[in-house]
């Protein structure tokens, strides 16, 4: 009875590793990755050209904390691929860096 639970043990084994082996060729490097594109790095502040907020802005709040504007202080505003975005603080720039895509969606959206 042992042996026999060390056999479907060891068959259990070398069926789980099978897919993994089948993928290695040799070279130690593991499976072979699909291409994938590299994502941009992530914007700094100061790559940013800052301007004076302007009073025609389509947006209330800050578009990284949905703070209202103005409510921190005065607020902040950067130039973006040619178009005006405003922040409540300087950090909400920072954090807007690291995926502008996502809040220039926001600032879209409320353009129309």
């Amino acid at each position: 009875m042992r042996s026999i639970r060390h056999v479907l043990v060891a068959v259990t084994a070398a069926l789980a590793l099978a897919p993994a082996l089948a993928a290695c060729d040799g070279s130690g490097a593991g499976p072979a990755q699909p291409p994938h594109e590299e994502a941009a790095p992530p914007a700094a502040a100061s790559d940013f050209e800052r301007i004076q907020p302007s009073a025609d802005y389509p947006l209330r709040t800050c578009i990284v904390s949905g703070e209202e504007l103005g409510t921190m202080g005065s607020a902040v505003a950067i130039r973006y691929e040619g178009r005006e975005v405003q922040f409540c603080c300087p950090a909400c720039i920072k954090r807007f860096g690291k995926d502008p895509a996502k809040y220039m969606a926001q600032l879209d959206a409320a353009s129309r």
